[in-house]
């Protein structure tokens, strides 16, 4: 016998893609996101793990080999990284797997990211105080 737990969408609905088109439209696209946080997955469209590398290879002028694999930029990986689960719904592991790193890698990525971005940020208002002095 088949598991029927196989089917489950998203952690939370259970039943054939027809099923889950007609829950979607007439319970979840009406509420706020923030209020349903474990359906957000379903009334978000994903972008295809494909484009993410592309388009930030087409903003930085890579090639994708170089955002890929072990010895290619720390950064560009780590941005890669987070849009991939910002945008695509790919879990870290999965992002791992993709671009060949190991998963715990893609949150040590991410989280040298935040702090970086964090930090930038930072720097950045403390410039602009500077410059009014």
């Amino acid at each position: 016998m088949k598991n029927p737990f196989e089917d489950l969408q998203n952690q939370a609905i259970l039943g054939d893609n027809d099923f889950v088109a007609r829950v979607r439209g007439e319970y979840l696209e009406k509420g706020s996101l923030r209020e349903q946080p474990m359906y957000r997955d379903m009334v978000v469209e994903r972008v295809d793990p494909a484009i993410v590398i592309e388009c930030v290879t087409s903003v930085f002028g890579v090639s994708p080999e170089h955002v890929q694999g072990r010895y290619g930029s720390s950064v560009l990986r780590g941005i890669v990284s987070d849009l991939l689960y910002r945008y695509s719904g790919m879990m870290q592991r999965e992002i791992g797997k993709y671009l060949g790193i190991d998963y715990s890698s893609v949150n040590k990525l991410r989280s040298r990211l935040r702090n970086r971005l964090v930090k930038d940020a930072i720097v950045a208002r403390i410039k602009r105080q500077l410059s009014n002095v």
